[in-house]
Protein backbone atom coordinates (compact mmCIF):
# COMPACT_ATOMS: atom_id res chain seq x y z
CA UNK A 1 0.00 0.00 0.00
CA UNK A 2 2.78 2.41 0.92
CA UNK A 3 4.49 1.64 -2.39
CA UNK A 4 1.31 2.59 -4.28
CA UNK A 5 1.01 5.84 -2.32
CA UNK A 6 4.63 6.74 -3.04
CA UNK A 7 4.12 6.04 -6.74
CA UNK A 8 1.18 8.42 -6.71
CA UNK A 9 3.14 11.13 -4.88
CA UNK A 10 5.82 10.90 -7.56
CA UNK A 11 3.12 11.25 -10.23
CA UNK A 12 3.15 7.62 -11.27
CA UNK A 13 0.27 5.17 -11.48
CA UNK A 14 -0.44 3.63 -8.06
CA UNK A 15 -2.26 0.79 -9.82
CA UNK A 16 0.95 -0.31 -11.54
CA UNK A 17 2.22 -2.04 -8.40
CA UNK A 18 1.77 -5.81 -8.17
CA UNK A 19 -1.19 -6.49 -5.90
CA UNK A 20 -2.46 -9.66 -4.28
CA UNK A 21 -6.08 -8.51 -3.93
CA UNK A 22 -8.69 -7.56 -6.50
CA UNK A 23 -8.47 -4.11 -8.13
CA UNK A 24 -11.71 -3.10 -6.37
CA UNK A 25 -10.44 -4.04 -2.92
CA UNK A 26 -7.11 -2.34 -3.66
CA UNK A 27 -8.94 0.86 -4.65
CA UNK A 28 -10.97 0.77 -1.45
CA UNK A 29 -7.77 0.26 0.55
CA UNK A 30 -6.19 3.29 -1.18
CA UNK A 31 -9.32 5.34 -0.45
CA UNK A 32 -9.23 4.34 3.22
CA UNK A 33 -5.47 4.96 3.49
CA UNK A 34 -6.11 8.57 2.56
CA UNK A 35 -7.69 9.15 5.98
CA UNK A 36 -4.26 8.45 7.46
CA UNK A 37 -2.02 10.06 4.81
CA UNK A 38 -4.33 12.92 3.74
CA UNK A 39 -3.63 13.04 0.02
CA UNK A 40 -6.86 14.46 -1.46
CA UNK A 41 -6.01 13.74 -5.11
CA UNK A 42 -5.28 10.11 -4.28
CA UNK A 43 -8.62 9.83 -2.51
CA UNK A 44 -10.37 11.24 -5.59
CA UNK A 45 -8.52 8.81 -7.87
CA UNK A 46 -9.32 5.85 -5.60
CA UNK A 47 -12.97 6.90 -5.35
CA UNK A 48 -13.34 7.28 -9.13
CA UNK A 49 -11.56 3.99 -9.81
CA UNK A 50 -13.66 2.15 -7.21
CA UNK A 51 -16.86 3.64 -8.62
CA UNK A 52 -15.90 2.58 -12.15
CA UNK A 53 -15.08 -0.95 -11.01
CA UNK A 54 -18.31 -1.24 -8.98
CA UNK A 55 -20.42 -0.12 -11.92
CA UNK A 56 -19.20 -3.17 -13.85
CA UNK A 57 -21.62 -5.91 -14.70
CA UNK A 58 -20.07 -8.60 -12.49
CA UNK A 59 -19.42 -8.76 -8.76
CA UNK A 60 -16.16 -10.55 -7.98
CA UNK A 61 -15.74 -13.26 -5.39
CA UNK A 62 -14.04 -10.89 -2.97
CA UNK A 63 -16.82 -8.28 -3.07
CA UNK A 64 -17.80 -9.17 0.52
CA UNK A 65 -14.25 -8.16 1.54
CA UNK A 66 -14.78 -4.82 -0.20
CA UNK A 67 -17.99 -4.28 1.79
CA UNK A 68 -16.36 -5.24 5.08
CA UNK A 69 -13.21 -3.17 4.51
CA UNK A 70 -15.13 -0.07 3.58
CA UNK A 71 -17.85 -0.23 6.21
CA UNK A 72 -15.42 -1.04 9.03
CA UNK A 73 -12.78 1.56 8.15
CA UNK A 74 -14.69 4.67 7.09
CA UNK A 75 -16.85 7.16 8.93
CA UNK A 76 -20.60 6.66 8.74
CA UNK A 77 -21.03 10.02 6.99
CA UNK A 78 -18.61 9.02 4.20
CA UNK A 79 -21.55 8.00 2.02
CA UNK A 80 -20.21 8.41 -1.52
CA UNK A 81 -18.76 4.91 -1.85
CA UNK A 82 -20.93 3.37 0.85
CA UNK A 83 -24.00 4.13 -1.21
CA UNK A 84 -22.39 2.78 -4.36
CA UNK A 85 -21.38 -0.42 -2.54
CA UNK A 86 -24.94 -0.66 -1.24
CA UNK A 87 -26.47 -0.21 -4.69
CA UNK A 88 -24.06 -2.76 -6.17
CA UNK A 89 -25.02 -5.24 -3.46
CA UNK A 90 -28.70 -4.63 -4.06
CA UNK A 91 -28.30 -5.06 -7.82
CA UNK A 92 -26.46 -8.39 -7.42
CA UNK A 93 -28.29 -9.64 -4.34
CA UNK A 94 -29.57 -12.86 -5.94
CA UNK A 95 -26.00 -14.02 -6.60
CA UNK A 96 -24.53 -12.59 -3.40
CA UNK A 97 -27.02 -14.19 -1.02
CA UNK A 98 -25.56 -17.60 -1.93
CA UNK A 99 -22.02 -16.45 -1.07
CA UNK A 100 -20.96 -17.62 2.43
CA UNK A 101 -18.63 -14.62 2.82
CA UNK A 102 -21.46 -12.24 1.98
CA UNK A 103 -23.64 -13.94 4.60
CA UNK A 104 -20.83 -13.46 7.11
CA UNK A 105 -20.55 -9.76 6.22
CA UNK A 106 -24.30 -9.36 6.80
CA UNK A 107 -23.92 -10.85 10.29
CA UNK A 108 -20.80 -8.87 11.20
CA UNK A 109 -21.41 -5.48 9.56
CA UNK A 110 -24.55 -4.04 11.13
CA UNK A 111 -24.47 -0.69 9.33
CA UNK A 112 -24.32 -2.42 5.96
CA UNK A 113 -27.05 -4.91 6.85
CA UNK A 114 -29.26 -2.09 8.12
CA UNK A 115 -28.70 0.01 4.98
CA UNK A 116 -29.48 -2.99 2.78
CA UNK A 117 -32.69 -3.82 4.66
CA UNK A 118 -33.87 -0.23 4.40
CA UNK A 119 -33.19 -0.21 0.68
CA UNK A 120 -34.96 -3.57 0.24
CA UNK A 121 -38.00 -2.35 2.16
CA UNK A 122 -38.50 0.60 -0.14
CA UNK A 123 -36.69 3.25 1.84
CA UNK A 124 -34.69 4.00 -1.24
CA UNK A 125 -31.92 6.39 -1.93
CA UNK A 126 -32.53 10.05 -2.69
CA UNK A 127 -31.54 10.93 -6.25
CA UNK A 128 -29.46 14.04 -6.97
CA UNK A 129 -28.18 15.69 -10.12
CA UNK A 130 -25.52 18.29 -10.79
CA UNK A 131 -26.70 21.81 -11.65
CA UNK A 132 -23.67 22.71 -13.72
CA UNK A 133 -24.11 22.91 -17.46
CA UNK A 134 -21.20 20.63 -18.26
CA UNK A 135 -21.17 17.85 -15.63
CA UNK A 136 -24.69 16.35 -15.67
CA UNK A 137 -23.70 13.78 -13.01
CA UNK A 138 -26.41 11.85 -11.19
CA UNK A 139 -25.87 10.11 -7.85
CA UNK A 140 -27.82 8.69 -4.93
CA UNK A 141 -27.60 9.10 -1.17
CA UNK A 142 -29.34 7.45 1.74
CA UNK A 143 -32.33 9.50 2.95
CA UNK A 144 -31.18 12.14 5.39
CA UNK A 145 -27.55 12.03 4.25
CA UNK A 146 -28.10 14.89 1.83
CA UNK A 147 -27.75 17.53 4.55
CA UNK A 148 -24.00 16.89 4.68
CA UNK A 149 -23.60 17.02 0.88
CA UNK A 150 -23.83 20.43 -0.71
CA UNK A 151 -21.68 19.87 -3.78
CA UNK A 152 -21.48 17.47 -6.71
CA UNK A 153 -18.98 14.70 -5.92
CA UNK A 154 -17.75 14.89 -9.53
CA UNK A 155 -17.25 18.61 -10.26
CA UNK A 156 -17.92 20.27 -6.86
CA UNK A 157 -20.82 22.43 -8.16
CA UNK A 158 -23.94 22.95 -6.02
CA UNK A 159 -26.32 19.99 -5.90
CA UNK A 160 -30.01 19.76 -6.70
CA UNK A 161 -32.39 17.02 -5.63
CA UNK A 162 -33.91 15.21 -8.61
Amino acid sequence: MVEAILLFIYQLDPYSTPIEVSPTLFSVMLYVANDKYMIPKLKVLAKETTATLLRGTKVHEDFPSVISEFYHTTREDDRALRDLILLTSHRHLDALKLNKNFQKVLRETRDFASDLVLLQRGYGLDSFSCKSGYCKAVWWLMPGASSSYRYCPHCRSSIAKS
